[in-house]
Order: C-alpha cells, then structure tokens, then sequence
C-alpha cells in the first residue's frame, strides 16, 4: 500500500514538474483557453497553480464581459470608475473583486424594513389584456409612514403596506411580494403572480468600493490612507451620484404626495395601515398554509411566481 502511495505522489509531483517546465507564455496562453470554472477547478490542484490561476490576465477580460450583462454594475462603466480602481495594481485583483461580488449576489438583500426606503421601485404590470404588446409600468416610492407611492407611468393608486419577520412584503389589495434578485440584471426584486418590482442593488458599489480600498492600504501599508492617490475617489463618485438621484426621486415622491396628504382616501388608508401590519403575520401563515397544500395537489406557488420574473 505505502509503494502505491509513494508512486502515485511521484506521478503527481512529476506532472507538476512537467507542467512548470514550459515557459510561462506558453503556459499562460495554454490556460486562457479555460472557463472560469475551470480555473476555480484548477486553482484547487496545488499553489503555485493556485496563484498562476487567479491573475489579471485571466480574470480582467472575463469580470469585465461579465458585468456589462448586469444593469446592477452599469455605475462601474457610467462613472468611468475602470480608470482609479486599484484591482489591476495587485495581481489577483480583478479575481477578489470578482469573488467579493459574487458573494453579494448570493446573499439575501432584504434584512429590515429600511431596505426597502430612499430607492426608486420600477413595477412591471401583468398586462391588462390579451391585446396589448407591452406590460403596463409604473414607478413607485415606499415610504416610512407605512404607504407605497405611484408617481410616474400608469396612473396607480397610494396603498398601504408593511413587511413580516420573514422579509414578505405586504401591499393592501395585492398578494404578498416574495423577495430576491433578478436573475438578469442582479438588481433587487419583488415578485408575485400579477406583477414585479425591480430596484437598483446599493451593496455592489459598495463592495466594489471596500475591496478597491482594501488593495491600495495592502498596496501602501505604511501610508496614511488620505494621502494615498484615488483612495475614496469611487466612493466619492458612488456617493455623489446616489444623492443626486435621491434628490430627483424624493422631489418627485414630495409632489405626489403632498398632493394625496390629508385626502379622504389618506385619512382612511391610515386607519388601514395598523390594520396591514398586524394581519401580515397571520396573512404570512395563511399564504404559506396555501402553499403546503398547493404542493400536496402538485402545485407549487414558487414555482408559479417564478414564471413572472424577467429573463
């Protein structure tokens, strides 16, 4: 057993041996050929693969094809951010900035009731009737006083609504919004039978900013990290253009709303607002009691919800 042993590590340390004896062109253009996912495969295999997989040579064409599918990275081109990020300045940059998003991707987004505050909702309709060629929109604010706003596209009404302890979001007069990210865009989304939410996904130019910080202070560790050249430039920029479009949408959302305030459909949709959030939990019990016994006559609601998300 231990002479089976010892020869397979002699073929193992041989191959590698072979391996490294080409020269690093020829290897490096041997490996571009591969798949990201053989390239994760093979930065399993030993070390000096290890870190030969993970260099920008690889992973810089693949991130960046990558993110221009995604609407949720379009800030990265749009504020030219490619010309001050720091991931080409460290080897496997364009790698760790590629895992640090993925691990975003494949979080839940929604933790708490603010989640879904100071952030313009786009509401696609089921379409109205079999005629019609495009799905109806609206765009829609959810405010902190317990109401939802239409205040561009169709003409939709103010209504009410709250969310449970199990992140479900409640809108009077519709089913309940199951929450997740779109497949397609990597934005956040709602979605129910009749109809979607998407919004944009503030956790991607964060990451995207905290790991482009985290390289230049391993980059300069003996600086202080004001004085180190495009530090907070991409916060900056995130920062600055998040506010102006904040400061468009809460303009917007002032009109409408100073306009329904004090309504006599307000007076009563504020006496319902207590009444929503109370009724979510047992509304939240009933949807999932409709959902055992639809999977027990061979329907699944999940799965029926799935057919109206985009892509």
């Amino acid at each position: 057993m231990s002479d089976n042993g010892e020869h397979r590590d002699a073929e193992i340390n041989n191959t590698d041996f072979l391996l490294f004896t080409f020269p690093e062109e020829v290897l490096r253009m041997t490996l571009s050929y591969l798949q990201p996912s053989d390239l994760l495969n093979l930065r399993l295999t030993c070390t000096p693969l290890c870190s030969f997989a993970s260099q920008n040579f690889y992973w810089r064409p693949f991130v960046l094809k990558l993110w221009k599918k995604y609407s949720a990275m379009s800030f990265i081109f749009r504020d030219n951010l490619l010309d001050v990020l720091s991931f080409d300045k460290v080897p496997t940059g364009w790698f760790r900035s590629h895992v640090a998003v993925c691990r975003v991707v494949k979080l839940p987004w929604l933790n708490n009731k603010t989640e879904m505050l100071d952030r313009r909702w786009s509401l696609y309709m089921a379409r109205m009737s079999s005629g019609q060629s495009k799905p109806y929109t609206a765009t829609v604010g959810f405010l902190d006083n317990g109401f939802v706003v239409p205040f561009e596209g169709i003409p939709l009404l103010p209504f009410t609504w709250s969310m449970d302890d199990k992140g479900i979001i409640y809108v009077s007069a519709y089913p309940p919004y199951q929450t997740g990210r779109d497949s397609s865009s990597w934005k956040r989304m709602m979605f129910q039978r009749s109809s979607y939410l998407l919004a944009e996904e503030p956790n991607f130019p964060l990451v995207i900013s905290d790991i482009h910080e985290k390289l230049l202070r391993e980059l300069f560790p003996s600086h202080d990290v004001a004085s180190i050249k495009d530090y907070d430039t991409p916060r900056k920029l995130l920062t600055e253009n998040a506010e102006a479009r904040l400061k468009e949408y809460n303009s917007k959302l002032d009109v409408v709303w100073k306009q329904f305030e004090g309504s006599e459909r307000a007076k009563k949709l504020e006496n319902e607002a207590a009444d929503l959030a109370k009724s979510s939990t047992l509304a939240s019990r009933a949807w999932d009691g409709a959902g055992k016994s639809n999977k027990n006559e061979g329907l699944d609601p999940q799965k029926s919800n799935s057919d109206s998300q985009p892509g």
